[in-house]
């Protein structure tokens, strides 16, 4: 098996259509973007470290199973865009720590995460339509230490805000369009943050905010409160 997988190294090679299985240690920058993998499975690696550079596995229209899933001791290095507009994916496993930008984004098909990653970045799950809620290892929601712009925008099945009244909310619209999400537990607001939210009932933090950012429930037409 390979160790490595250089940059580009089978970018567009649409025919591929085979699992790839290996330990590999490094897999560059669009190393099987648009190529036509159909499962991916990292199941540990070679030396202490996995590097997946930006884009590796972007848009590969027949990968429906992905699982990252090392060591816990293992250090990761992750680019933006992973996985994005992977639009056929259903399925991913990902042990590490962060969900970087763009990982899932676009991912339309995806309806399962499981995960140890705490941290949640840019636009991390957005366009995942049929994502209902991100999963630790052992099968429990997730709750998010922090979560980055636009983290789930237009993700319309979440019923999971993945987040508490201690989470780190950067940026701006995190759950913009989620519209099954009913309650949300957060001490903090941002611009746009629920917009188009349609089911929003309640949120956490609202007999206690000062501030209410621009857009930040606009189009909430269910939410009911008597503490503004």
């Amino acid at each position: 098996k390979a160790e490595d997988f250089g940059a580009k190294s089978f970018y567009g090679c649409k025919s591929l259509t085979q699992k790839v299985n290996t330990s590999a240690s490094t897999i560059g920058a669009s190393a099987f973007e648009a190529s036509g993998i159909t499962e991916l499975y990292i199941d540990g690696t070679v030396g202490n470290t996995i590097v997946i550079g930006a884009k590796a596995f972007t848009k590969c229209p027949n990968l429906k199973i992905a699982e990252i899933d090392a060591a816990t001791d293992i250090k990761y290095s992750v680019g933006a865009g992973v996985f994005e507009g992977c639009t056929a994916l259903t399925s991913a496993v990902y042990t590490g720590p962060v969900i970087a930008d763009s990982m899932f984004s676009g991912c339309t098909a995806l309806e399962k995460v499981n995960t140890f990653g705490t941290a949640i970045e840019d636009d991390a799950f957005k366009g995942c339509a049929v994502l209902k809620s991100v999963q630790d290892m052992s099968g429990a929601s997730m709750v998010a230490t922090s979560i980055g712009d636009s983290a789930f925008a237009g993700c319309e099945a979440l019923v999971d805000v993945h987040a508490n009244r201690t989470t780190v909310f950067t940026g701006s619209s995190q759950y913009t369009g989620c519209s099954t999400i009913k309650t949300a537990p957060v001490n903090t607001l941002t611009k746009g943050m629920f917009s188009e939210c349609t089911s929003l009932e309640s949120v956490g933090c609202l007999e206690t905010i000062t501030d209410i950012p621009a857009e930040c429930f606009m189009g909430c037409k269910s939410l009911t409160t008597d503490k503004l």
